[in-house]
């Protein structure tokens, strides 16, 4: 009699899913890497393949989540496997770590694990460097036309850009009525007017301020 193979294989689908949670986790962490400081980038329109940077840090939170359920069910299924590296020899049995089947590679995962932690923490080399990396891609992954004259200028209203920079807010109207922007009220902030419009906020705040 032959056996009869399952029509869905749980413990492949499981293999497949960790491995492509991985590769999403590790794409959205990369271009989260490179992107621009997080008020720059909204300023700016930063996107890439297509999303911005909200939207690459949702990709980014949910697939770790799923990567950490992946990868838990994955281990429960290589459990047998994982401990069989634990399991004590016979002849060492009253020596708890000397008689691990596998206590050499515990203890280098172990030690480099801890020292890539405090590594990181006291920003030792090359730690430091990558931090160093991190810092370099971000001032200068966007190229600034026109610098923000707050932080998170693009969060407000076009009334009170005028009242901080000291603009009427009828020159403003004719600005936007002069470049044939779609501008409902006052109250609109510089994000809310550059996604009905199309562009970026940086690019509104050129057209109806600096004019």
């Amino acid at each position: 009699m032959f056996k009869k193979e399952s029509i869905f294989r749980f413990r492949a689908f499981t293999a497949f899913w960790l491995t492509f949670s991985f590769l999403l986790s590790v794409l959205s962490g990369l271009i989260l890497f490179l992107r621009p400081e997080g008020s720059l980038a909204a300023w700016t329109g930063w996107s890439a393949l297509g999303l911005n940077k909200m939207q690459w840090e949702g990709v980014h939170t949910v697939f770790v989540f799923v990567l950490l359920i992946s990868a838990s069910i994955h281990l429960l299924y290589n459990w047998r496997a994982l401990t069989a590296y634990c399991r004590l020899k016979k002849k060492q049995f009253g020596m708890v770590f000397k008689g691990m089947a596998a206590f050499r590679e515990f203890l280098a995962a172990a030690l480099l694990t801890v020292l890539v932690l405090i590594g990181a923490i006291g920003e030792w080399l090359p730690c430091q460097w990558i931090v160093g990396w991190r810092g370099a891609f971000k001032s200068g992954s966007a190229v600034v036309t026109h610098a923000p004259p707050v932080a998170d200028a693009d969060k407000l209203s076009l009334a009170g850009l005028c009242a901080l920079l000291g603009i009427s807010e009828q020159r403003v109207l004719r600005n936007a009525a002069a470049n044939g922007l779609q501008l409902c009220a006052l109250s609109e902030t510089l994000s809310e007017i550059a996604k009905k419009n199309g562009m970026s906020p940086e690019k509104i705040y050129g057209l109806l301020f600096m004019k």
